[in-house]
């Protein structure tokens, strides 16, 4: 249709607002596919890296050594005797060493060579933050060893010191793997049980956990031995923290993307709403022309879908650029291979459609109501609107300069554009103050609630 070249001249003229709509949009599909994909991809390392290593379902000490062969045979399970102790490799600085298991909490390699006699495969955020690289020498009191290799372990992918601490602190705190015999070599470290469960049911199963887990701690008191300590995964903030760090993203991947999409269709109903009034002389006219309502519509409905189409589309990709270097970053947090990444296309599907479903509905619900006038109404400048509301019946403005009056009057006269600007700075007021306050506030939980509350030189 002839009327359609004026889109771009349309644009131009405008060109701040539909530009701004279209940065919007891209930040919402940029932060939907980049955070649904990061989320996903979590969701599938984590899984793969506790199947394919076989993550414990708990942990715990005894006071004598167990006969593991009777006890996987009579539980159906998998059992692992495993040792362990705190090397001070510095004055401040301590590398948890354990045996290399086989069975359980298999250490899985990320860059090296396998794990021999004389070797050792180490933390690679440890081994950065301390300068360590492949084939350096480290000594575990009167043995040295090299550095094979990096590893992450399926029960440390948050790798904290201590349950309690809340930030891992590659500086000063690291875990290493060495064979059973190196292990021994040293005589150092106490001894601990894995465990992982073989029945048919699922490992997320709590119900079921819970049964294996009563069913073994029953047989292992009823061979004489007193159980000192347990940790379930569950409950183990060096497994349960990364699930409930995907969690969150999964959340945000929705609420943030769909607040951002609301507020640009606010935005872009706005603008189509000044364009459409601005314009209604024009409208007018090719109603008397002969053109109908679908064909000023379709018209009209171009400006969002074409916003809608060019946000989404780069958006989309943005994010899906943006995918490896989230991965990495993550991946500084939380120890676990990362060997492919998946771009999952139904997300990027769904990237693309949601501002242009989003777009259409505003615009038609604006162009529903401004379309409705007859044309007469639509040549003379839209229909009159000079309507005194109750707010306005109710302030007395006599005494107040005719200036001020005006004003006033402008403001309550148009309630929907004052609420959506007060809505707005409403908005940028609490960002600000949330960045401003987040770090004030972090820096006080860390120094008054743990530094001058937890004063303890041991934690045992």
């Amino acid at each position: 249709m002839v009327i359609h070249r004026k889109i771009r001249r349309t644009m131009m003229e405008s060109k701040s607002q539909y530009f701004g709509s279209v940065a919007l949009i891209i930040l919402s599909c940029l932060a939907f596919t980049m955070f649904s994909l990061l989320s996903f991809n979590l969701d599938h390392i984590i899984t793969t890296f506790g199947e394919n290593y076989v993550q414990e379902d708990a942990n715990f000490t005894t006071d004598h050594e167990l006969d593991i062969n009777a006890i996987e045979t009579n539980q159906k399970l998998l059992l692992e005797e495993g040792r362990t102790f705190d090397y001070p490799y510095s004055e401040d600085i301590t590398l948890r060493i354990f045996s290399e298991n086989t069975k359980v909490n298999i250490p899985a390699l990320i860059n090296g060579e396998h794990l021999s006699s004389g070797k050792m495969l180490i933390d690679p955020s440890f081994a950065k933050a301390n300068g360590m690289k492949l084939g350096d020498k480290v000594k575990l009191y009167d043995k040295e060893l090299e550095i094979s290799g990096f590893m992450s372990i399926p029960s440390y992918i948050y790798p904290v010191k201590n349950e309690s601490d809340l930030m891992t602190d590659p500086s000063h705190f690291g875990v290493a793997v060495i064979t059973k015999a190196d292990l021994q070599a040293i005589n150092s470290g106490h001894l601990f049980y894995q465990v992982k469960f073989l029945s048919g049911s699922v490992a997320s199963d709590k119900q079921s956990i819970e049964e294996l887990t009563m069913r073994l701690k029953e047989a292992i008191v009823k061979d004489g031995n007193n159980i000192l300590s347990w940790m379930n995964a569950s409950m183990n903030p060096r497994i349960s923290f990364v699930t409930a760090k995907q969690s969150g993203i999964s959340k945000v991947s929705t609420a943030l993307p769909i607040a951002i999409l609301l507020l640009t269709c606010i935005l872009a109903g706005i603008v189509m709403w000044r364009t459409v009034k601005r314009e209604s002389a024009i409208i007018g006219t090719l109603y008397a022309l002969g053109y109908r309502k679908r064909e000023i519509q379709n018209h009209y409905l171009r400006y969002p879908i074409i916003i809608a189409v060019i946000g989404g589309v780069l958006g989309t990709i943005l994010g899906g650029i943006t995918l490896r270097p989230m991965l990495n970053f993550m991946v500084t947090y939380f120890n676990m291979p990362v060997d492919t990444v998946d771009y999952q296309v139904r997300y990027m599907i769904i990237s693309i459609l949601l501002p242009i479903v989003f777009l259409t509905m505003s615009g038609v619900l604006v162009l529903w109501k401004a379309l409705g006038l007859t044309p007469l109404q639509l040549i003379r400048g839209g229909a009159d609107n000079n309507k005194v509301g109750i707010l306005e019946r109710h302030i007395k403005l006599d005494r107040l300069r005719f200036a001020t009056k005006f004003k006033i009057r402008e403001q309550l006269r148009s309630m929907a554009r004052s609420s959506f600007l007060l809505l707005g700075v409403m908005m940028a007021t609490m960002l600000l103050l949330m960045g401003f306050a987040a770090k004030n506030s972090l820096d006080s939980v860390m120094q008054k609630g743990f530094n001058e509350a937890f004063q303890y030189n041991y934690s045992y």
